[in-house]
This record gives structure tokens, sequence and C-alpha cells, in this order.
């Protein structure tokens, strides 16, 4: 999910690269940790409030926005599963 939110918000122009990373407990249903580094700090509280405005990131939320339950595994493992624009978490959502 990390990824993906991350493409995405280098697609919709916000930043030219980020690094979006996530930590859950056990227990909890919503991540403990959430932050975003872009090439701009500046920008990275902003975009931190976007990811978490357009971006749910509970299980549920992650299996909903990436359809896993319609999703054929098999040709991941045999193909890959980055770059590939078939797959819903390579697809670009806009923000």
């Amino acid at each position: 999910m990390t990824r993906f939110v991350a493409k995405n918000l280098v697609a919709n122009n916000l930043c030219k690269h980020c690094l979006v990373s996530v930590a859950y407990v056990f227990g909890r249903e919503k991540p403990v940790m959430l932050t975003v580094e872009s090439d701009n700090p500046l920008k990275d509280n902003a975009l931190l409030q976007i990811v978490r405005e357009k971006f749910d990131f509970t299980p549920n939320g992650i299996v909903e926005m990436l359809d896993l339950y319609n999703t054929q595994f098999f040709p991941t493992s045999t193909y890959g599963h980055f770059t590939n624009k078939d797959y819903s978490w390579e697809k670009v959502v806009s923000i």
C-alpha cells in the first residue's frame, strides 16, 4: 500500500519522489505511525494530510482500495507483481 500511495503522489505531480512509511501493532486496526518524506521537506506535512484524507490504511481499506479479493495472484508469482498495469496496485488514482 505504501508503494501505491507514493507512486500516486508522484504521478499526481505532488512531488518528484517520496517515501511513505507505515507501522501497525497487534490489536489496532489503524496504523500507529504514518510518515511521508518527499523531495521537498516543507511539503511533507501537507502530503501527509492528503494521504490521511485520501487513503484508508485499515486492513479492510487496503483490501478494498487494491481490490485484493478479485486479484488472481498466481500470475504475480510467475511474471512479477510490479510494473504490470493490469494489477490494481499499479493504477494511478486522481488525488
